[in-house]
């Protein structure tokens, strides 16, 4: 997978646009989804909409994953979780939840190429032409995430609309 630099507001050029975050190429849940995005790659196209799904891990991670579930759609680093803080969508891990990543061989710090077990709260929105959120979801229970099939509805919304 090639790695470019992507705007949000070059991406908006096109149609909406379907961010996610998401914490890292290590994490089950955030496999899981977005496999369960790429498997809604073709109604997401056809709809006029771009997916874009971020994490904090450095690039080559980001593309290892993306070449590994075989994702068509982008991938992108969100430096230091500069975004996902803005957005304030960023936690500090535990020290329980720090050990337990550890006995995982799980490293965020080496992972993200910071000093902090900082991750991003697992997060999707739709963003319309005109940069207007049109929907949200956001739990800090990581093993949640979107219901896809609700993206695609307020996306058909969207399209209907114009």
């Amino acid at each position: 997978m090639d790695t470019e630099d992507i705007t949000l507001s070059t991406l908006l050029k096109d149609g909406p646009v379907v961010l996610t975050f998401f914490r890292g190429s290590w994490c089950p849940y955030c496999r899981g989804e977005l496999s369960d995005i790429q498997d809604r790659i073709d109604d997401f196209t056809q709809l006029g909409a771009t997916v874009l799904a971020i994490s904090p891990e450095l690039n080559e991670k980001s593309a290892e994953l993306g070449d590994e579930l075989k994702l068509d759609y982008y991938i992108g680093h969100d430096e230091n979780n500069e975004l996902a803080r803005s957005l304030g969508l960023t936690f500090k891990l535990d020290a329980t939840t720090i050990k337990k990543y550890r006995q995982y061989k799980i490293n965020v710090p080496d992972s993200n190429g910071t000093k902090k077990w900082e991750l991003p709260i697992p997060a999707t929105y739709v963003i319309d032409q005109d940069m207007t959120v049109r929907f949200v979801f956001d739990d800090e229970n990581y093993s949640k995430r979107a219901n896809y099939k609700k993206v695609l509805k307020v996306i058909k919304e969207i399209q209907a609309e114009d």
